[in-house]
């Protein structure tokens, strides 16, 4: 993941709001484990504690329990939150 490839990463997080504003969670689950796969780790920094991964893995036993509302509340929130790490620590204009 490099600073190039934040513009495509917020629109798949878009991607996914607008469809849970519609609550048409299974059309929002794509695009956020696509902006999830490429975001990697290249959030962490030496020194952060991250439990995103047990966050990740909760949601992961939501949508098999096909509880997707929530699997999908979890994974946005975690990516806008590994959006917002890398930003700051890359310094991404």
């Amino acid at each position: 993941m490099e600073c190039h490839d934040l513009p495509l990463v917020e629109a798949l997080l878009a991607e996914a709001n607008r469809a849970v504003e519609m609550q048409h969670f299974d059309e929002a689950l794509p695009p956020l484990n696509r902006g999830l796969e490429i975001m990697g780790q290249a959030y962490l920094s030496p020194g952060l504690l991250d439990d995103s991964s047990l966050k990740l893995a909760l949601a992961e036993k939501f949508q098999r329990q096909q509880q997707k509302d929530r699997a999908v509340y979890i994974k946005s929130r975690t990516l806008a939150e590994r959006l917002a790490l890398f930003q700051r620590q890359n310094r991404c204009p």
